[in-house]
């Protein structure tokens, strides 16, 4: 695995999900060491949508896409496309190619037609994934979530409606629900995992009745840092989404 490519992660789901809630358009790439030697997987998102998958070896299975998430240790970088239409159009012979021209009976010559080239999409240059969107009035953000750029569907973060993966269906509302009613013991775990004070801000809003939505515009963070904050919070067992 080499040392120069992308960033390290724990577990590619978490990294899947949160370009699925943001709605990203690019394409991401990930390698990790296996059984049989280095494995490289490369996804192509539209608007948060896997649109396709490419596996280095082959992967034989069904669910590509499952086989991915079940990823640990990996590194990967995400590459936004500047251009949304990322599916390539299959060339087209021209509406009148040449035809057959007849030559002396000794041999016969068939012109190749001309087919039409479609430019390839021009791929943005950043190669740090999930960077923070820089939003006017706002502070940096985590570094977990390393957003450079942001499609036009994306001028307003708390309406971004949520789309679908092949996989599962994900809800229009997020309403987070807490597992435990005495708060006492949740802030000491919080501390005891050495989450930050935006963590602990985030986690005293959750009553069982806000949706990710409402949490972001009272705490005027943009929705895809709220919901890196839910999944957090969701992985050490003091909430369920």
């Amino acid at each position: 695995m080499s040392d120069q490519f992308g960033t390290v992660t724990d577990r590619l789901a978490d990294v899947m999900r949160v370009i699925t809630f943001s709605r990203q358009t690019g394409t991401l790439s990930a390698e990790r060491s296996g059984q049989q030697g280095q494995e490289t997987i490369y996804i192509r998102y539209l608007r948060g949508k896997v649109i396709d998958t490419q596996v280095h070896p082959y992967y034989q299975g069904s669910d590509p896409v499952g086989w991915l998430q079940s990823w640990g240790s990996c590194r990967y970088k995400f590459e936004h496309t500047t251009n949304e239409k990322v599916k390539t159009e299959t060339p087209q012979a021209p509406a009148n190619p040449p035809q057959t021209q007849p030559t002396p009976p000794t041999r016969t010559i068939t012109p190749i037609p001309r087919t039409a080239i479609t430019p390839t999409p021009r791929i943005a240059g950043n190669t740090d994934p999930l960077h923070p969107i820089t939003w006017p009035g706002y502070p940096p953000q985590s570094d977990y979530l390393r957003l450079t750029q942001v499609s036009p569907q994306q001028t307003d973060p708390y309406q971004t409606p949520l789309p679908q993966m092949p996989m599962q269906k994900v809800p229009m509302q997020r309403v987070p629900k807490r597992r435990f009613i005495n708060d006492e013991n949740s802030m000491r775990l919080l501390r005891q995992q050495g989450l930050s004070r935006s963590h602990r801000q985030i986690f005293l809003l959750i009553d069982n009745q806000r949706s990710a939505q409402e949490i972001a515009r009272l705490t005027s963070k943009r929705l895809d840092e709220i919901y890196t904050i839910l999944l957090d919070l969701e992985n050490i067992g003091l909430i369920s989404l």
